[in-house]
């Protein structure tokens, strides 16, 4: 019989475990900057990315953020993690750039300006935004589930990443997924630091997936 998740409660109880393991990061300042430092910069961010999959890999194994070494495969992993992201989004994001078209391309003056642009303009990202929103909430245990088997075919794998979610429950799913979006974009939106909350942020926020993938049985892989 497949275990479900849980409800709220349970979700409180995830989020109060990842706040925590989160917490913990400031115990070692010097490896927390060196975090930070490379989430900002570009290219090197990628080795944050390979930090915070390392973090969903080995989920309750570790009580706290791990030292940050390894960096090549920390920048590999990382580099699995985006290439992973871009195929689940390419398709609202061409939605997006669709819509701007217009713009890109010498049309005329009357169209590109015109109300019928924005209004159709509007549409299509309004429908992007919902197929993003879509295609990431299966996309983020898919990426998961690349990362516990070290397998990145394991993205198509549709049929058991839905069960991976049915085991979780889609509604409490649903659920943990835009609560946790909803604390992600409050950080990014307030000025100055938001870079720098991300980074913190994403320890929170793939401790909770690790936790998510442990509940429904997604064992990592010994290799």
């Amino acid at each position: 019989m497949e275990k479900k998740w849980g409800a709220v409660m349970n979700l409180s109880g995830n989020l109060n475990e990842s706040f925590s393991f989160m917490s913990k990061a400031f115990d070692d300042l010097g490896n927390l900057i060196l975090l930070i430092v490379f989430w900002i910069i570009p290219v090197a961010d990628l080795v944050a990315l390979g930090y915070y999959a390392d973090i969903v890999r080995r989920g309750r194994k570790i009580e706290a953020p791990p030292k940050l070494e390894n960096f090549g495969k920390l920048f590999v992993d990382g580099l699995k993690v985006l290439v992973a992201s871009l195929i689940y989004a390419i398709i609202p994001l061409s939605v997006m750039f669709a819509g701007l078209a217009p713009l890109l391309i010498k049309t005329p003056p009357l169209y590109s300006g015109s109300s019928i642009f924005l209004v159709f303009f509007g549409i299509q990202t309004v429908l992007a935004v919902i197929l993003l929103f879509a295609f990431m909430l299966v996309g983020t245990v898919a990426i998961g589930y690349m990362i516990r088997t070290n397998e990145f075919s394991k993205i198509f794998a549709f049929s058991e990443i839905f069960q991976i979610i049915r085991r979780i429950g889609w509604g409490d799913y649903l659920l943990w997924y835009i609560v946790i979006s909803i604390i992600g974009y409050v950080c990014a939106s307030i000025p100055y630091v938001g870079m720098i909350l991300l980074a913190v942020y994403e320890l929170l926020a793939s401790r909770s997936l690790a936790l998510i993938l442990d509940e429904a049985g997604v064992v990592p892989s010994s290799g």
